[in-house]
């Protein structure tokens, strides 16, 4: 009975470790390596990121709809030549540069991304 409850603690306590090594889903982690892949905009894409890249994609394209109605501090107007992987670029540079805030929405960290490189006037 010690033995399986032992046991037991053991596998939970390895289960719980690896569930929190694991990248949330809409976590900038979880869309930086995508993000990156649409930026290239190439045929080099990997397999692994091609359902990811799309993801990447439309949550981008959510904020590109958005973005001149959002709140003052939040607000971006981005030129109207600036392509969906050029956009992609800009947020996985945000993410790469600011690594420890990757756990956060991705949403939140793309679209402050957007605020400062196209703060409206």
């Amino acid at each position: 009975m010690v033995k399986t409850l032992l046991l037991s603690a053991v596998l939970l306590a390895g289960l719980q470790s690896s569930l929190a090594a694991q990248t949330l889903p809409g976590s900038g982690a979880f869309y930086v390596q995508a993000c990156h892949s649409l930026a290239a905009n190439d045929a080099s894409t990997s397999n692994d990121l091609i359902l990811p890249s799309f993801y990447c994609a439309l949550e981008i394209d959510d904020l590109q709809g958005v973005g001149r109605i959002l709140p003052a501090d939040s607000r971006f107007c981005k030129p109207a030549d600036v392509t969906l992987p050029q956009m992609a670029g800009v947020a996985a540079a945000y993410l790469d540069a600011h690594a420890d805030r990757q756990s956060e929405s991705f949403m939140t960290l793309a679209g402050t991304a957007f605020h400062e490189k196209w703060p409206c006037s």
